[in-house]
């Protein structure tokens, strides 16, 4: 790639910054292989792509999640409520909100 590969000025930039802290993650011998076999998402704190932040401090910059989140979840409950108008009981526990 001829503009990527390293950090230099006018080069893509590309970079994910990981809390190698955390106690999953220690002791911290081989970085790559540590984070590929023990990391988890929420040990990424911040990602660029092509130069732009894309996540930063653990918020994400290019999307509204809090009402994707929210979305998901009423998709969640009419598919679940439509589950349970059938044959099926809903179990122990189930969220309220899903059910008609």
């Amino acid at each position: 790639m001829p503009d990527g590969g390293w950090l230099a000025p006018g080069n893509k930039a590309d970079l994910v910054v990981v809390d190698a802290k955390r106690a999953h993650l220690v002791p911290m011998l081989r970085a790559v292989s540590n984070f590929v076999h023990n990391g988890q998402a929420r040990d990424v704190e911040s990602v660029m792509v092509d130069g732009q932040w894309l996540m930063r401090d653990g918020k994400v910059l290019t999307m509204d999640e809090p009402a994707i989140i929210a979305a998901a979840q009423e998709v969640s409950n009419k598919a679940w409520s439509r589950q349970f108008k059938g044959n099926f009981k809903p179990p122990a526990g189930f969220s309220p909100e899903a059910l008609p």
